[in-house]
């Protein structure tokens, strides 16, 4: 299981692969769950699919909608990644897979760093 706490969004991200075992460097669909910190209440599910760099949640929340919008930020930040599922009229395939890891650590610099500005301001 891979973990993620986020403590300016008051979430926990869990993952775990069919298995059971993460498999390292292999591409594979990962679902995702988000926990509410506080009341230990699942709020959400998503899935990140790591062989078409794809981001599927059928929840409307804020919350689910900022996770979404951190995915296609990270996805755009890298031409490699490609652009399947953006809706643009011209999608390609990417030559680099993002992978649950990648996206975490994404996520926690960027929580880091909102935390870090809340504290100075």
């Amino acid at each position: 299981m891979v973990k993620l706490h986020l403590p300016f969004y008051g979430i926990e991200l869990r993952t775990e692969d069919n298995r059971g075992q993460p498999d390292e460097g292999v591409p594979m669909k990962r679902f995702v769950n988000v926990y509410h910190t506080k009341l230990k209440l699942k709020m959400f599910d998503f899935e990140l699919d790591e062989r078409d760099n794809t981001f599927q949640s059928k929840a409307t929340s804020s919350i689910s909608q900022k996770i979404s919008d951190k995915f296609d930020e990270f996805k755009n930040s890298n031409i490699n990644y490609g652009n399947i599922g953006s809706g643009k009229a011209y999608e390609y395939e990417g030559t680099e897979h993002i992978f649950i890891k990648d996206f975490f650590e994404y996520l926690k610099q960027e929580n880091r760093q909102l935390t870090i500005n809340q504290l100075i301001n």
